[in-house]
């Protein structure tokens, strides 16, 4: 719908499109934020807190497989205590699961949290799903690199659901899934602790070095926060060769790249930029701002 209304735009105005904007300016997602844009409306996140029953909350805690489970959560063993979390709350209602969620955010196990509001459907509890973890560790990271920290908790968020012990196949590690060759060079670049493969399991050495390596990637595309988080996921030499011949808007650029799984990360990456500025009570960022043309590899 959003290129439909692109489209009518280019061939009959502005004025022609304006209808088929409006009929997507309010979702909470990438393309309802750019509807917005070109309407020159401000976002509508259609937030809603969900029921927080702190007495329901209770009596789950007192089940023994949830007993189990924060057990081996505070153990260090995540994937043991999800499967302790998943035999209790799996088969439960929506109601039950969101009461589960709040329940683990409150342990602060927002990976659990989140998912668990996603197996309920419950969409519209932004606070809730977009948790702020590791203030201090990520104000520390955004002043050294000069990211916002909306930014590197997008890039968390995206890259490990907050998961300290987060792992990809690719030996990726952390919150902020860096490979560890990756890590040892940023941190000598910027004279900070070689983490080592277990150091970055802390939040005190993965986020700086994640939140420096955006820096350089930032630097290297002249501050284009679409190519520099493209460059986080796919790497700088895909990005390069995704530079278009001549400068075009950064939608079209970003629709085009042909990697889905880089395109949809970047994209999921703006609009948790966009949520974290809201959950923090600030105006929201426009990405019309965001992304500025992209043109070719100077």
């Amino acid at each position: 719908r959003y290129w439909r209304a692109r489209a009518v735009a280019a061939t009959a105005g502005p004025e022609a499109a304006a209808p088929l904007y409006a009929e997507i300016a309010g979702l909470r997602d990438y393309y309802g934020y750019l509807a917005a844009d070109r309407l020159h409306r401000g976002y509508s996140l259609n937030a809603r807190a969900s029921p927080d029953e702190v007495n329901t909350q209770a009596a789950m805690a007192a089940d023994a497989g949830i007993i189990r489970a924060r057990e081996l959560l505070a153990c260090a063993m995540t994937d043991e205590a999800g499967v302790e979390w998943s035999a209790v709350v799996g088969g439960a209602e929506p109601a039950v699961k969101v009461q589960a969620a709040h329940l683990a955010s409150r342990w602060g196990w927002y990976a659990q949290s989140i998912a668990t509001l996603a197996q309920a459907a419950e969409w519209d509890d932004v606070r809730l799903r977009y948790p702020r973890p590791f203030p201090d560790v990520v104000a520390t990271a955004s002043q050294l690199a000069s990211v916002p920290a909306d930014w590197v908790w997008a890039v968390m968020r995206q890259e490990s659901l907050f998961r300290t012990d987060a792992l990809s196949r690719a030996d990726a590690r952390g919150l902020m899934q860096m490979l560890p060759s990756t890590a040892a060079a940023v941190a000598r670049r910027w004279r900070l602790t070689p983490p080592g493969k277990a150091g970055l399991f802390e939040p005190s050495q993965a986020v700086p070095l994640g939140a420096a390596y955006l820096h350089e990637l930032l630097d290297r595309h002249s501050g284009q926060l679409v190519l520099g988080l493209a460059a986080y996921n796919a790497g700088f030499a895909p990005v390069a060769r995704w530079r278009p011949p001549a400068t075009m808007d950064a939608d079209v650029w970003l629709e085009n790249i042909p990697y889905s799984e880089t395109r949809a990360y970047v994209q999921h990456i703006l609009e948790h930029i966009v949520a974290f500025a809201w959950v923090r009570d600030a105006e929201p960022p426009h990405l019309g701002a965001l992304m500025p043309a992209v043109g070719p590899v100077e």
